[in-house]
């Protein structure tokens, strides 16, 4: 985690950090609440880290922890006042595969809390294989699943070695505090997903032949009761 400690340095004073994890055994947790204190992140991401856990099975207890992690991050947020717009940075290899449905469903959540989805993955972890036992319905089974979200969130996937953790938290950190907000009012506030797209004008995409226009998808209009 000392990797990751010098980009972490560079928050903004309002920005807070927070730790969570799941486990092929089936735990998950929010192991610290968001805090300014960038010390006690990186002391409890060790602390989390540390324990080596052998588990037989990495099927369904697995993707189950990480369902449930997500949801006690988006309670989480929505426990704050004022809420804050989330940030998840997955450390992980994305060695991860979810049934499409479950993973659209998280999707939602994320989305009515404008949430956005980063994921650092170590370039030594390679490629996921798929298990022979999907190859029927691949279609119906979405693999490495952080990349899917962070892509649906707006976010992105990056493959990094260690030396870089830092410069890539960075780069997302960069990101975040640089981008513009586009804002509009709903039709409804109907809970439902809609599709969304951003296009540059004619005229300033071709004067502006390196921009990179990075946005969501799709947004979901909370619904009153759940603002």
């Amino acid at each position: 985690m000392n990797l990751f400690t010098p980009a972490l340095k560079n928050l903004d004073k309002h920005d807070t950090v927070a730790v969570a994890h799941w486990c092929d055994n089936g735990a998950a947790q929010v192991d610290l609440r968001p805090t300014t204190n960038v010390d006690a992140a990186v002391t409890t991401a060790e602390q989390v880290l540390a324990p080596t856990v052998n588990v037989d099975n990495h099927d369904r207890p697995g993707e189950l922890a990480l369902q449930k992690s997500l949801q006690l991050i988006v309670d989480t947020t929505r426990s704050l006042t004022p809420e804050p717009a989330p940030v998840v940075v997955f450390l992980y290899g994305d060695w991860s595969g979810m049934p499409r449905a479950e993973a659209d469903h998280f999707i939602g959540e994320l989305l009515e809390t404008s949430a956005i989805v980063y994921g650092l993955k170590d370039s030594r972890s390679g490629a996921m294989p798929i298990p022979l036992r999907l190859l029927g319905s691949a279609f119906q089974e979405q693999m490495e699943v952080a990349k899917y979200i962070a892509t649906q969130t707006g976010g992105e996937y990056a493959s990094v070695a260690p030396e870089t953790y830092s410069t890539s938290l960075e780069e997302i950190l960069r990101q975040l505090h640089f981008r513009y907000e586009l804002g509009f009012k709903p039709e409804a506030l109907d809970g439902k997903r809609h599709k969304l797209e951003v296009k540059l004008a004619a005229g300033l995409k071709k004067q502006r032949h390196g921009v990179r226009l990075r946005y969501r998808p799709a947004y979901v209009p909370a619904r009153q009761e759940t603002r």
